[in-house]
C-alpha cells in the first residue's frame, strides 16, 4: 500500500503540481516576452 496516507510519502497532490507547472510556465513566457523587447529594431519600429 504505497499510496496510502500512512506510508509517509512526501508526494504533492496533482492539483498542486499542475499549479506549480502552470505558474512557472507563465513566468518563463513573460520572461521571454520581455527579452523580445531588447531587440533594437523592434523598439525603433514601435517609436
Amino acid at each position: 500500500m504505497a499510496d496510502s496516507p500512512e506510508s509517509g510519502s512526501d508526494e504533492l497532490p496533482t492539483r498542486v503540481r499542475f499549479a506549480a507547472a502552470w505558474t512557472s510556465l507563465m513566468f518563463m513566457y513573460a520572461y521571454a516576452d520581455v527579452l523580445g523587447f531588447y531587440d533594437r529594431r523592434l523598439i525603433e519600429s514601435i517609436l
